[in-house]
């Protein structure tokens, strides 16, 4: 069973114990994702087949008790005429099926044994006529005529067919794949946050004996973030809760995702104003050129390699790099100056792209020739103090005057950014 880490506990790990954490956490929360629109489906199918079992006991008890009264209140004498009627419909409705069981040789007996028929007949066996022409069902045989019309479909006679709910698309991957989420009870994330002042050695140096030691040039900041609530409301008509099947159940598996959604454009670019986080967008600085031979006007791959080694030398390490689908898509071609392919961009097992051992991610959160290069897995964390809910509400605005029911979803986190310099902003070229 998968163990949800403290913050403490995770730092303990390896880096490697550490990515292998991420990705057996990512895999955990896909299963408690899929469990949730499970449970909320099935919940919402229990309900509904309680609502339509009590509806229709209701609807059997009713038709029982009219029943009952109308028979006690037929007389004698209805009960007899009744019974005339129903044996003049047995008669008219046996005489009818006798018709309609004429055959098509019954209607050419009886079409050649008239005096048209006859000479019809006699022409034939003199060589007159090479063939018969017997018309049948015509207007002067509306019985027969009402027996072979084709039968039309009447409009609406056949029920509609609905297909699953269809609704708006969505990232596949999201920032809490990669940052670590860690429960807490509190509402601000407070840390204290060391840098140095530069010193070659950190201040560190050789003594002689009984000699005055140096100090270390750690300098304290104390930090906070506070957690911020994601919420948002989804306004439906009661009818659509009842009369649509699995309406509940697309809700659930719905409403999560575009919650992920809204996260990462906070996690990555809030701007920290107001109630927003402040994302690691506006915390994290540009990359610097040149490094070594890579340059402002180098390729995509040149720039993230530069950027993976701008943050090692920062004495940080990088998990991961999210960039714009289109800047995942020219890794991908990887085409020279010339257009020509140059070496095949391969993916691992789990159809993961990577430079230099470093994990390439895409979010829609990033313009063309953005990207963001740094420690995922330390430099930043989530925590929750409320996992995204959903709740139903009939009691909202003018919700009973107009039958209408309120879907409420939100969740409570803080995104503390413990090593800003652990993030780059990468500035692509993305060419056409």
């Amino acid at each position: 069973m998968f163990k949800i880490l403290t913050k403490d506990e995770f730092d303990a790990l390896t880096h490697a114990q550490q990515n292998y954490y991420m990705q057996q956490k990512k895999e955990h929360d896909d299963k408690e994702a899929k469990k949730l629109a499970d449970d909320s489906a099935k919940v919402a199918v229990d309900a509904m087949k309680a609502e339509i079992q009590a509806e229709n006991q209701k609807l059997i008890d009713a038709l029982k008790a009219e029943n009952k009264t109308a028979l006690d209140a037929l007389s004698a004498e209805n009960k007899e005429k009744l019974d005339a009627l129903e044996v003049a419909m047995k008669r008219a409705k046996k005489g009818e099926g006798k018709l309609r069981m004429k055959g098509f040789s019954d209607h050419i007996i009886e079409k050649l044994s008239t005096p048209e028929g006859e000479a019809m007949i006699k022409e034939f066996f003199a060589g007159q006529k090479s063939k018969f022409q017997v018309k049948i069902g015509d207007d002067l045989d509306p019985e027969f005529d009402a027996t072979i019309k084709a039968m039309g479909v009447p409009a609406g006679g056949v029920a509609p067919e609905f297909t699953p709910i269809v609704g708006p698309g969505h990232d596949e991957f999201h920032a809490r794949n990669i940052i670590p989420v860690f429960p807490t009870t509190s509402n601000a994330i407070k840390f204290i946050q060391y840098v140095v002042d530069g010193t070659p050695g950190l201040g560190f140096g050789t003594v002689a004996v009984g000699a005055q030691k140096p100090s270390v040039n750690y300098i304290p900041t104390v930090k906070t973030a506070n957690v911020h609530k994601i919420a948002g409301l989804l306004d439906v008509p009661d009818e659509l809760l009842d009369d649509v099947v699995g309406f509940r159940a697309w809700i659930a598996y719905e409403l999560p995702k575009a919650y992920m959604d809204a996260e990462d454009l906070l996690y990555y670019k809030g701007d920290g104003t107001g109630e927003n986080h402040l994302g690691l967008w506006y915390q994290a600085s540009n990359q610097s050129f040149p490094q070594g031979s890579v340059t402002a006007a180098s390729n995509t791959i040149d720039k993230i390699t530069a950027g993976i080694t701008e943050v090692r030398k920062l004495k940080r390490a990088t998990s991961a790099v999210v960039l714009s689908p289109v800047a995942w898509q020219e890794i991908f071609i990887n085409k020279g100056t010339t257009k020509e392919y140059t070496y095949p961009i391969i993916l691992d097992a789990m159809g993961v792209m990577r430079i230099g051992g470093v994990p390439i991610f895409w979010s829609n959160v990033f313009a063309d020739g953005e990207g963001l290069v740094g420690d995922f897995a330390h430099g930043t964390a989530i925590f929750q103090r409320k996992a995204m809910q959903i709740g139903y509400f009939d009691q909202n605005k003018d919700n009973v005057e107009k039958n209408v029911v309120t879907i409420r979803l939100e969740g409570r986190t803080a995104l503390p950014i413990f090593y800003p310099e652990s993030f780059k902003r990468l500035q692509l070229t993305v060419t056409t």
